[in-house]
């Protein structure tokens, strides 16, 4: 059967391939799974432009209001803060999840099924809102939880170090030493985090194949993704470069042309978030399955019998 193309022991160029197959074959539902979230990320960009200006947006205005004379501070606007943080809350405990839950959902029937519905994924995703949210909530505030640990000995040894050579007449050397370091323990914590993130990827595709939620849902996707940490963790990044250099690139186009771009931002934002992202989970479904094959054996024609 076809779809037994994504359920079969694979290396890192198969899986690649397979989620390519499998986000162009599903493209169209795919994208419109995702449409809640792409829907959300216009409207914090607004938002954003609504209470900050372009320079909320935009790296070369944001640079250039930087090295503009000091002037007197005008008053910081709390309510943005507020409205940032509401925003921040709802998409980390609902939409993200939700959106992210339905793509998993269309990806993961197309490959069990070889047929896939929008429909069917929201109302899945709809019965089990809170799970979905709370599970998301949970990784959430376990990798920040982790990074803050991680950088919390260096930021503080940076800070004192920074204010003694601050004290007592810094020189360019001392100071660039002092940044170098950071970042590099800066990347360690991201390595740290990536790691936890690499074994809890499969959360979400156990999520919607297995009923399995919360603590239940990370603690097997923690199991099943041991011995092919390092493996998982190159892919998922490699596949997340996508969007991101497409998100990003419109800052090298602005310091290129020396002008601000914030519509073409927003723009290249869109077309990440909303084209470009479910292909980072189809990465994801593909993952799942393949693990599920190497380990446990999985047979999907056995499962694809259960199911009708």
């Amino acid at each position: 059967m076809e779809q037994s193309q994504y359920v079969r022991p694979m290396g890192f160029g198969e899986i690649l391939d397979s989620a390519v197959r499998l986000f162009r074959k599903n493209f169209f539902a795919l994208v419109i799974a995702q449409l809640p979230l792409t829907l959300f990320y216009l409207v914090n960009n607004l938002i954003s432009i609504y209470f900050v200006g372009p320079g909320g947006l935009s790296f070369f205005e944001t640079l250039s209001t930087l090295s503009q004379p000091t002037v007197s501070p005008e008053p910081v606007d709390l309510t943005f803060f507020f409205v940032a943080f509401l925003l921040a809350i709802i998409q980390v405990a609902l939409v993200y999840p939700l959106a992210l839950a339905a793509v998993t959902k269309v990806a993961s029937d197309s490959v069990l099924q070889n047929r896939s519905s929008v429909k069917d994924a929201y109302k899945f995703c709809l019965r089990n809102w809170f799970k979905l949210g709370s599970t998301n909530v949970i990784i959430t505030i376990a990798l920040v939880i982790i990074m803050a640990i991680v950088l919390f000995i260096p930021v503080a040894v940076f800070v004192a170090v920074f204010a003694y050579a601050y004290a007592t007449g810094p020189s360019l050397g001392a100071v660039a030493g002092i940044l170098l370091i950071l970042l590099v323990f800066m990347l360690i914590a991201l390595l740290v985090a990536g790691f936890f993130w690499a074994r809890w990827v499969a959360a979400f595709p156990i999520m919607v194949n297995e009923r399995t939620f919360l603590m239940e849902a990370m603690s097997r996707s923690w199991n099943m993704v041991k011995g092919k940490t390092i493996r998982t963790l190159f892919v998922m990044v490699a596949v997340f470069l996508i969007p991101t250099i497409l998100q990003y690139s419109s800052a090298f186009l602005e310091f290129s042309l020396g002008r601000s771009l914030v519509v073409l931002t927003v723009v290249f934002g869109i077309v990440s978030q909303g084209l470009l992202i479910p292909l980072v989970d189809c990465t994801r479904v593909v993952i799942y399955f393949e693990l599920r094959a190497r380990k446990e054996g999985f047979d999907l024609e056995k499962r694809a019998e259960q199911l009708k």
